[in-house]
C-alpha cells in the first residue's frame, strides 16, 4: 500500500490513493479520502476525493475508486462536477473491479426476483383481468403488485410520441430477464401489419384497419399505442390511441399524430395493450394500478427479473480528467452515461445492453473518448459526439475507437445511429457497428476523420437510408471517410439502401481507400458539389458509384433560395466569403456565382469495380465529374488475392491503386 501524506499545502501529495465502494460494506463507511478507505456509494467516494481537489491535496498520481459490483445499484445517477475533476496526468479513474464480461448482469433499475429467490410473482385471479387475456395466456400469466414492493410510479415513466423528429425521451421502464429486454405486449408478435385507408386523407389523424374481431378486442384497451413507418420508409413515429371505431374500423389516435400523415398500405404495428399478452416474455404495465402482468419464458423461480427504474448512470457535466472502466451497463431508462461540457474524459472497456435510450452522449466539451466497449440492446443508438465549433473550425478532439455497436435503436428506429457525429474535428475509428434497423453512422459538422471502421447488416427494416448519412448543407466540408469496410448493406424497402450516403447536396467529402461489398449504391453523391471518390475498391455493387443532379430535377425548389432545405439560409450562417471558412474551403466563397444547384467539383478516380454494375448518372454530364483513371471491369480472381495486401508485387496491380489497409479495418481487440 503507497503511503499516503494529507498535510496541508499541495507539497505534501500521495502518490496515489485507492478508495474502495463496496454497498454491502457492514462495518461503519468512511468520510473522507484515505488509501484503502470503504464507502458504499460510489458518490460518496468522489464527494470524498473533491474535498480532496478543494483543499489543494489532490494525489500527484489522482485517484481510483475501485467499484465492487454488488446486486444494488442507485436509482440516482452519480454526478460529477467540476469539482470532481482529477488533474493532467492525475486523474480521477472509477473503474469496476471484475472485468465486464464476469459481472453479473445487474441491473441499475429495481430487482423483483433472483433465481432461487421466491419472486414476487403470482398467479392472475381477478376475472376481468382474465377475461382481457387471450385464452392461450391465461394460465401462464403472472402479476406483481408494484406498490406493494414499494416501487415509486414516478420512477416508471411513460411512453411517449417518440420517433423521427421527436426529441429522445427517456424510455419508458422495461422488462428485463436474465439481462435480455422483455417484449412489450404487442401484434403482431413478429414484423407488421398494414393500414387499410385514410379516408379523409393523411393529416385526419385516423386510419382503418380490416380486422373487426382484433378491433373489438383492442378497444377495451386504455393504453394502448401505435408504431409506424406512416408514410415514408424512414420516418417512423409512435401515437397513442384515443379511441377506436368498431363500427367503421377506424383507430383514431391522439395528438401528435403519427409523423407525416398516414397513408394506405403503410406498415404498422399497436403494442401495450393487455389484449395481446399472447406468448413467452411478452409483459404489460397497467399504470393505473401499479400492476405488472408476465408471461415468463421459463419458471419465474429460475429467473433474474428487474425493471429499469433508474435513468442514469453516470451524469459529467463541467468536470475535467475523469476516467470511467470497466463497467456492466444494464437496465437503465435514459442514457447510461451523459457528458456535458466536459474535458478530457475517457469511457473505456464497459458493456451497455438493456438501455433505454443510449450507452453514451457527448455534448460539448473537447477530448472526450469512448473506447474498447460493447453496446447492444439500446432503444435509441449508441454514442453521440458532439462539440467543436463550427463559426471558427475549432477541433472538439472527440473520439469513439474500437467499440461494437450492435442491435440498437430497439425503440426510436430511424436516425438513431450507432454513431452519432455533430460539430467540428471528430474521430470515428475502429468500431464494428452492425444488425441495425436504419443507418450506423450520422454526421453533421466539418472536419471528422472516419476511418478503419466495419459495417455491415445495417438498414435492415428501412428504405431510402445509408450506412453513412449527411446531408443537406453546402457548407459541412473537410470529413474524410478512408479505409472502411462496408458489407452486405441492402435495405429492404423504398430505393433501398446506400453505402456512403452523401444526400441532398451533401458537398466537400472525401471517400478514399475504402472496400464496399454487396452494397446498393455503394458511394452515392446526392446533386452535391466538390466531393472526392478515390481509390476504392468496389465488389458487387449496384452501382458502385451513384452521382445525380437533383437539384436541377425533382429537388429544383427544395435547393433554390427560400426553399424548404433551407440550404442557403446554412450556407449564409456560416459566412462562408470571410475566414476561416475562405480560407479552408475556398470552393465556396464563389459558389452561389457558379450554379450551385449543379453537382460540379465532384472526382471519381483510381477506384476499381469487379462484378455488379459500375456507375449510374442522372441528369448529370460526364463533363461535369472528373472521371480520372478507374478500372472498372476488373477480375474477380486477380483482386480477391491483392486488394490491400501490401507485399502484392507492383505489377499485379495498377501502378496508381494504393492498397488498403484491410488487417487495420474493425476492433483490434
Amino acid at each position: 500500500m503507497l503511503a499516503v501524506l494529507l498535510l496541508a499545502g499541495p507539497t505534501a501529495l500521495a502518490e496515489r490513493i485507492t478508495l474502495v465502494v463496496d454497498a454491502s460494506h457492514s462495518g461503519p463507511a468512511a468520510t473522507e479520502a484515505v488509501d484503502g478507505a470503504v464507502f458504499t456509494s460510489i458518490q460518496d467516494a468522489v464527494d470524498a476525493a473533491a474535498a480532496l481537489r478543494e483543499a489543494d491535496a489532490w494525489p500527484e498520481d489522482g485517484i481510483v475508486v475501485g467499484v465492487r459490483t454488488s446486486n444494488e445499484h442507485p436509482l440516482d445517477p452519480v454526478t460529477l462536477e467540476l469539482r470532481h475533476s482529477g488533474s493532467e496526468g492525475a486523474p480521477l479513474i472509477i473503474r469496476a473491479s471484475r472485468a465486464p464480461e464476469e459481472q453479473p448482469m445487474t441491473p441499475w433499475g429495481t430487482t423483483l426476483g433472483t433465481p432461487g429467490s421466491a419472486a414476487p410473482f403470482g398467479p392472475v385471479t381477478d376475472a376481468a383481468i382474465l377475461d382481457r387475456l387471450p385464452d392461450a395466456a391465461r394460465a401462464h400469466v403472472l402479476q406483481a403488485d408494484l406498490d406493494a414492493l414499494g416501487i415509486n410510479r414516478d420512477d416508471l415513466g411513460e411512453l411517449t410520441a417518440r420517433g423521427f423528429g421527436q426529441p429522445v425521451y427517456e424510455s419508458h421502464a422495461e422488462l428485463i430477464v436474465d439481462g435480455e429486454v422483455m417484449t412489450l405486449a404487442q401484434w403482431p408478435n413478429e414484423g407488421w401489419t398494414t393500414i387499410k385507408d385514410a379516408p379523409d386523407g393523411p393529416d385526419a389523424g385516423y386510419f382503418t384497419f380490416d380486422d373487426a374481431e382484433r378491433l373489438a378486442r383492442w378497444s377495451t384497451a386504455d393504453d394502448a399505442w401505435v408504431h409506424g413507418y406512416w408514410t415514408w420508409d424512414w420516418a417512423d413515429s409512435y401515437a397513442k390511441i384515443d379511441r377506436i371505431d368498431t363500427e367503421t374500423g377506424a383507430i383514431h389516435t391522439a395528438e401528435p399524430h403519427g409523423v407525416y400523415g398516414y397513408k394506405p398500405g403503410q406498415r404498422f404495428r399497436i403494442l401495450n395493450l393487455l389484449e395481446e399478452l399472447d406468448e413467452p416474455g411478452e409483459w404489460y404495465l397497467d399504470r393505473g394500478t401499479g400492476t405488472l402482468y408476465f408471461w415468463p419464458p421459463d419458471s419465474i423461480e429460475n429467473l433474474a427479473v428487474s425493471l429499469s427504474t433508474a435513468t442514469n448512470a453516470f451524469v459529467i457535466e463541467g468536470a475535467r480528467h475523469i476516467v470511467i472502466e470497466g463497467f456492466r451497463f444494464a437496465g437503465l431508462r435514459g442514457t447510461a452515461v451523459a457528458i456535458r461540457d466536459s474535458e478530457d474524459i475517457t469511457v473505456r472497456d464497459c458493456v451497455f445492453s438493456a438501455i433505454g435510450n443510449r450507452a453514451v452522449t457527448v455534448s460539448g466539451g473537447k477530448r472526450v473518448t469512448v473506447a474498447d466497449c460493447t453496446i447492444s440492446n439500446t432503444g435509441d443508438g449508441g454514442i453521440t459526439l458532439g462539440g467543436g465549433d463550427r463559426a471558427t473550425l475549432e477541433p472538439a478532439n472527440h473520439a469513439a475507437i474500437g467499440n461494437t455497436i450492435t442491435k440498437y435503436s430497439r425503440w426510436s428506429r430511424t436516425y438513431r445511429p450507432g454513431v452519432q457525429v455533430d460539430g467540428v474535428g471528430v474521430r470515428v475509428a475502429n468500431n464494428h457497428i452492425h444488425d441495425a434497423p436504419h443507418n450506423g453512422i450520422q454526421l453533421s459538422g466539418n472536419d471528422h476523420l472516419i476511418e478503419l471502421n466495419r459495417l455491415h447488416d445495417l438498414c435492415q427494416d428501412t428504405g431510402d437510408v445509408g450506412a453513412f448519412y449527411m446531408g443537406r448543407d453546402w457548407t459541412m466540408r473537410g470529413t474524410i471517410i478512408r479505409h472502411n469496410y462496408f458489407h452486405d448493406i441492402k435495405g429492404p424497402y423504398t430505393h433501398g439502401a446506400m453505402g456512403v450516403y452523401l444526400d441532398d447536396a451533401a458537398s466537400g467529402i472525401t471517400i478514399v481507400g475504402n472496400i464496399f461489398k454487396n452494397v446498393t449504391r455503394a458511394a452515392f453523391i446526392g446533386g452535391g458539389r466538390d466531393n472526392i471518390v478515390e481509390n476504392n475498391l468496389f465488389i458487387d455493387c449496384e452501382p458502385s458509384v451513384h452521382i445525380d443532379a437533383r437539384g436541377l430535377t425533382w429537388a429544383k425548389e427544395h435547393i433554390s433560395e427560400g426553399g424548404p432545405w433551407g440550404i442557403h439560409e446554412r450556407y449564409h450562417a456560416m459566412n462562408p466569403t470571410e475566414p476561416p471558412y475562405s480560407e479552408r474551403y475556398p470552393e465556396l466563397v464563389t459558389l452561389l456565382d457558379e450554379k450551385p444547384d449543379h453537382p460540379f467539383g465532384n472526382a471519381v478516380r483510381h477506384n476499381i469495380s469487379i462484378g455488379g454494375k459500375w456507375l449510374d448518372l442522372h441528369s448529370v454530364e460526364r463533363e461535369w465529374v472528373d472521371f480520372g483513371e478507374n478500372w472498372t471491369d476488373a477480375s474477380e480472381d486477380i483482386l480477391i488475392d491483392w486488394y490491400g495486401i501490401p507485399d502484392v508485387p507492383a505489377d499485379q496491380r495498377p501502378e496508381w491503386f494504393e492498397p488498403i489497409p484491410v488487417e487495420k479495418i474493425g476492433v483490434e481487440h
